[in-house]
């Protein structure tokens, strides 16, 4: 008889399968997981990754020294999440836009739409938005509401400490 619930192995391709009530709940294809039934190679989860990035800001015409620069991701198939935790201080010019890079994947390319998604504690008195621009590692730092750019002197001294999930490419 079927399987009602359980993990089969061994036959053919695929050769593990996890049933549940008689129906395949996943199973191995094509190097990765499939949900279901489903057997199309560009539906299987087949990248999982983790690992640290350094995270660092960029300005035109500063230069910045850390006190903290930590960061982490996960991939999951096409997703990235990243967290980051800096401090740092810029000198030179600090009157320029910021933005957060060495994102540790290229953003894939979403025509005009840019990304954003996450959580962000920062000390200033400042709102920053970054967000993830198309075929990036970087994320723009913006004044959430506006139009508006972060400057350099507004982040610099300040805990940037939070994390982005994107799309890559």
């Amino acid at each position: 008889g079927s399987l009602k619930t359980g993990i089969q192995v061994g036959g053919a391709a695929p050769n593990v399968k996890l049933h549940y009530n008689g129906a395949v709940a996943c199973s191995t294809q094509s190097g990765g997981i499939a949900f279901g039934t489903d057997t199309a190679a560009a539906n299987t989860l087949d990248d999982y990754e983790t690992g640290t990035w350094t995270p660092t800001f960029t300005s035109t015409g500063a230069t910045w020294a850390y006190a903290s620069q930590y960061g982490s991701y996960v991939k999951v198939g096409g997703f990235v999440q990243v967290q980051f935790y800096l401090l740092a201080t810029a000198s030179g010019t600090t009157t320029n836009g910021v933005s957060l890079t060495g994102l540790p994947y290229t953003s894939v390319n979403l025509n005009a739409y840019h990304q954003s998604g996450g959580g962000l504690w920062f000390s200033g008195s400042v709102d920053p938005q970054p967000l993830v621009g198309n075929n990036s590692t970087s994320a723009t730092i913006w004044k959430k509401g506006t139009v508006t750019l972060c400057l350099a002197s507004e982040i610099s001294g300040k805990y940037f400490v939070g994390s982005l999930t994107y799309r890559a490419s």
